[in-house]
């Protein structure tokens, strides 16, 4: 389990098994298989947003949105991980709003449900080497739900994230720093390529315009960490189109009034809808935070994962939004 390439024991598995039964011709089956997962990922995310008692109006207005995904629409075209490991990521988030939507489960339903949990978190742990902040991130939120996680205030936890943010910064460009002025570079490959690329002011893979000019030392180091995180969020090339660069100005224009709602508190008091709102901004902030440790792959092709967890997200304040807002006979009407 030391090398990375062990961290893709699951994905490798299935494409072995596709070779074994179908030789030649699996990589057009994994093809196939990659619209099949991207169909039930798009099923599992409205069902998700039903258990949460979402209206039918806010899931079609939102869904849509998946169209002008260019995550959606261009990496199930590749024999990649990306569509089986988002995939695995929603049906493990689909699960969790199964299991706290239950009413009144017994113990042994309640066993079931969390042995079942943890097999998919251990699925995911092992389906590619940037599952780390996923696996974790799910594996926390299980271990902190007999805390009343629901009744955690979103404007704190908010706070409490960005200061970790900031932290992690400083703490990432002096680790980088020592790391650099030892003779350490040439111990592991991957802690090298770390340092290499935080040296350089690489922000995105492949994509110069993007790198950052610092002067070096920690404190530029922390730049590099800060100016990632917040490109992983915002996906704009000089080779992207007009309308490529208004689809993602949208989308991430989406997931930020989303994000902005459930700071306010707009979730309410919702044991279930509160639990798996934190869940979805504390694993997107994490996979943010990873990312901004190594690098944002090309085309930022290693956020289409929480992508489907963030349009939950949105459906789901959009949804609450509404009820405070509109009529109730319109409320009723619209949640029938």
């Amino acid at each position: 389990i030391g090398r990375p390439e062990r961290l893709y024991t699951v994905t490798i598995s299935v494409m072995a098994a596709l070779k074994v039964l179908f030789d030649d011709n699996w990589t057009s089956v994994y093809f196939g298989l990659n619209l099949v997962w991207t169909g039930l990922l798009l099923g599992m995310l409205c069902h998700s947003a039903r258990m949460l008692e979402v209206s039918w109006l806010a899931i079609a207005a939102l869904l849509p949105l998946v169209l002008l995904s260019a995550d959606f629409m261009y990496w199930p075209h590749y024999v990649l991980s990306d569509t089986f490991f988002a995939f695995l990521l929603m049906l493990a988030v689909w699960w969790l709003v199964f299991t706290l939507t239950r009413p009144n489960p017994s113990l042994r339903v309640r066993s079931a449900l969390l042995s079942g949990a943890l097999l998919l978190i251990g699925l995911i742990a092992f389906a590619r080497p940037t599952s780390a902040p996923y696996a974790g991130s799910l594996l926390l939120f299980v271990l902190l739900l007999p805390l009343a996680v629901h009744r955690w205030r979103p404007a704190w936890v908010g706070v409490g994230l960005m200061l970790t943010v900031v932290v992690l910064a400083v703490a990432y460009g002096l680790l980088i720093q020592i790391y650099l002025e030892t003779d350490w570079l040439g111990r592991s490959r991957e802690l090298g390529s770390i340092a290499r690329f935080a040296g350089e002011g690489r922000v995105v893979w492949d994509r110069p315009e993007t790198a950052v000019e610092h002067v070096g030392g920690w404190l530029g180091y922390a730049q590099v960490f800060l100016v990632r995180f917040l490109t992983f969020w915002s996906p704009y090339a000089e080779s992207f189109s007009v309308e490529h660069l208004i689809a993602n100005a949208v989308i991430t224009l989406v997931f930020l009034c989303a994000v902005g709602a459930w700071l306010t508190g707009a979730c309410g008091s919702e044991r279930a809808a509160c639990s798996i709102a934190l869940l979805v901004v504390g694993m997107s902030c994490a996979a943010a935070v990873f990312h901004s440790v190594v690098f944002i792959d090309y085309d930022w092709r290693y956020r289409f994962p929480v992508i489907a967890p963030l349009f939950l997200l949105s459906m789901l304040l959009l949804d609450r939004v509404a009820v405070r807002i509109l009529p109730k006979a319109t409320v009723g009407a619209r949640r029938a």
